[in-house]
């Protein structure tokens, strides 16, 4: 028998979830100290990576929350980097609101200080149009738009051989010009006459992460992703998500079994289940439940939510189909699918937005949750997490409670047996 597969662990890189607990300070999320904190309790843990999500806008509704104040991630990643020599350090950025060849540049640079660490999650950004002067394309003509984006990417990267860097110091000569290439690419999008100017990166390129779910995104993933962070509220879904990418990507002639799947997973602990559901249930003070009746109407295209009650259902003709949103397709879906379900109020639809943003919510104990993880990597329904433990407390019981668990079991390493990104997810260096 075959040893089972071991879960890649990603860790949001959100030190201040918990942001009103006692000593906490105003600007702990502008804290270098505060983040390189977090970094190294996940690397001593052994995690694959941080993952840092961004939006290129302003919610002017999560004002009163902490976590508005949201530094640039690949600056922020670039400290962090100087801390730590192991994590992965993956970072969300925008195809629709950046240039291939200065974002080649910024990707290469974080891969070359870290020694090989750098990836990037592409999101083509549902929102932020008003501070880059342009109308937000259709999602199809977003999606277009990235995948010339990353043929040029990937063009760039593969610019310098892997052997052009001589280094011959006798000769004066750092690399040889014959081995360096211009991309020479004139697109309908882009166009670039120029090589990199930075040597082929450590693990030959930047990991390429992918979180779209819409149809436009699950063909966007079979043809470029090598990492997909997908958002699932159950194992049903999580499965048929699962099964169908990994049939779009055999279709598309690459190995599914090169792409990891990794859902996005909210976990709250506590030392008994009680503990952990009244820690869950703290999150949600009236103010919150307000604020989130506001973003959730975003979500859904703008919808009229006010003045429902909040402990009855959302009537089923407010719900937009989501194929009409111009914005975000998959997750209006995923919520839409919940307040469709009998029984399920306006608070509940909330809450989950508020707490999982349409991912998976596990509440319990260690033990509790390190079961519903092997369930479902067991199902087939994922090669790993990203796992975002509610504050401090939380965090720590993971490591101390769940991770031994999944060793245990063999889920899970016990040290790092490389030193890049890619070494740890188990991914090939491209040619």
């Amino acid at each position: 028998m075959s040893a089972p597969r071991r879960l890649s662990l990603g860790l949001g890189l959100y030190p201040i979830d918990d942001w009103r607990a006692e000593g906490a300070g105003p600007h702990d999320g502008l804290d270098l100290a505060t983040y390189v904190e977090v970094a190294k309790i996940a690397e001593a843990a052994k995690f694959d990576a941080l993952f840092r999500a961004d939006s290129p806008n302003f919610d002017r509704n999560r004002a009163v929350d902490a976590r508005a104040a949201s530094p640039e991630p690949l600056i922020q990643l670039a400290a962090v980097a100087s801390a730590t020599s192991r994590i992965g350090l993956v970072a969300t950025l925008s195809s629709t609101f950046n240039l291939p060849y200065n974002l080649a540049r910024q990707l290469s640079t974080l891969d070359h200080l870290s020694g090989g660490r750098a990836g990037w999650n592409l999101v083509t950004s549902a929102f932020g149009e008003q501070n880059f002067g342009i109308e937000l394309p259709p999602q199809e003509l977003r999606y277009e738009r990235a995948a010339e984006f990353v043929d040029v990417l990937d063009a760039l990267f593969g610019s310098w051989d892997a052997d052009a860097v001589v280094f011959d110091q006798a000769a004066g000569r750092y690399a040889d010009p014959e081995r360096i290439h211009d991309v020479e690419h004139a697109g309908r999008y882009f166009t670039v006459h120029d090589a990199l100017g930075l040597p082929r990166s450590p693990q030959g390129r930047p990991v390429q992460f992918q979180a779209g779910a819409s149809e436009s995104g699950r063909a966007f993933a079979a043809r470029y992703a090598e990492a997909i962070y997908s958002a699932s509220p159950d194992l049903e879904h999580a499965v048929g998500f699962a099964r169908d990418v990994r049939a779009r990507i055999a279709a598309a002639g690459r190995d599914p079994g090169l792409v990891k799947i990794l859902p996005g997973a909210m976990i709250t602990l506590g030392a008994t289940h009680e503990e952990a559901v009244r820690n869950h249930r703290a999150a949600f003070t009236e103010e919150a439940v307000e604020r989130g009746r506001r973003t959730l109407s975003s979500q859904f295209g703008g919808i009229d939510l006010a003045g429902l009650d909040l402990d009855s259902p959302i009537p089923h003709d407010r719900l937009p189909d989501p194929s009409t949103l111009l914005r975000r397709q998959s997750r209006p879906a995923l919520f839409r699918d919940l307040a469709l379900r009998p029984g399920t109020t306006l608070r509940d639809v909330i809450e989950h937005h508020l707490k999982g943003n349409g991912h998976w919510v596990l509440i319990g104990t260690p033990e509790e949750v390190a079961a519903e993880l092997v369930e479902w990597h067991t199902a087939g329904a994922a090669d790993g997490f990203n796992v975002h433990p509610r504050g401090r407390e939380s965090l720590q019981l993971f490591i101390d409670g769940v991770l031994p668990i999944l060793r245990g079991k063999g889920l899970f390493r016990e040290e790092y047996e490389g030193t890049t990104l890619r070494s740890h997810l188990g991914l090939p260096v491209p040619d």
